[in-house]
């Protein structure tokens, strides 16, 4: 579970999936955390996620795989990748 503290219109308890590469440590991680740019992550990050933990997008339509975009928000600096991805059913 991802809890989020705030801002209040997104805090609360998050389900997440742990990737099947990187690291499989139960460590917590406390970092401070921003919105990669470009957002879908599928090119180089123009945004500095050194030591913090980078958000992207996810979507059906992303135009690169999930592995990808945790490589270029790793080559950014991230300690942490989070992809969201939103259940449309």
């Amino acid at each position: 579970t991802l809890t989020v503290n705030s801002p209040a219109g997104l805090a609360g308890d998050y389900k997440i999936v742990r990737a099947l590469f990187g690291s499989q440590s139960n460590n917590p991680i406390t970092a401070d955390a921003l919105f990669g740019a470009p957002s879908n992550g599928c090119a180089a990050l123009t945004t500095n996620g050194s030591g913090k933990i980078v958000f992207l997008n996810g979507g059906r339509t992303t135009a690169c795989e999930n592995d990808f975009k945790c490589l270029n928000a790793q080559n950014s600096g991230a300690v942490a990748v989070v992809i969201c991805s939103v259940n449309l059913n």
